[in-house]
This record gives structure tokens, C-alpha cells and sequence, in this order.
């Protein structure tokens, strides 16, 4: 996957307030093609899932859902799997 990290985390932050992110890669460094972000709410959460889910990025679709454990515990919301960086 060769797309820059920071455009990946722009199409999210069109969506709400960016809190953390992680892009997740093998033990030899390459990308897995997901990651996670991790909005300052719910509500903005579900908003990046409602525009980016099934949505192509450098020609391909992503998948963007909602990690209902990790928004319960924190009180914010998470978001996103879709191509990362290489």
C-alpha cells in the first residue's frame, strides 16, 4: 500500500477532530492495509463511517467501522481501516 500516511488521516479529519491514529504493519515493517482512528466523540465517529465506508481512495475501496469496545471505554469514538502507507 503506498499511500501517504498524512492523506489518509486528512480524509478523516474532514469528518471530526483527530485524536490518535495507528496504522498497523507487519513485524517487518510493511503495512497491513488498516489501521484505527480515534475521534474526539462518538458522533464524529459515526459521521467518518457514514462518508468513508465503501468510499475509494487510491483505487480502492476502504472499509471504515465503528469499534463500539474501544468508543464504551474511552468515551470518544473509533473509526477506520482502509489503505496505509507501505
Amino acid at each position: 500500500y503506498e499511500t501517504p500516511e498524512d492523506f489518509v488521516i486528512n480524509l478523516f479529519k474532514q469528518h471530526g477532530y483527530v485524536v490518535d491514529y495507528t496504522f498497523f504493519t507487519t513485524n517487518e515493517g510493511r503495512s497491513k492495509g488498516m489501521g484505527r482512528v480515534d475521534f474526539r466523540t462518538p458522533a464524529e465517529a459515526r459521521a467518518a463511517v457514514q462518508h468513508l465506508n465503501g468510499a475509494e481512495v487510491d483505487g480502492r475501496i476502504i472499509i471504515v467501522e465503528a469499534d463500539d469496545h474501544r468508543e464504551a471505554a474511552k468515551g470518544g469514538g473509533g473509526a477506520g481501516k482502509g489503505p496505509v502507507p507501505s
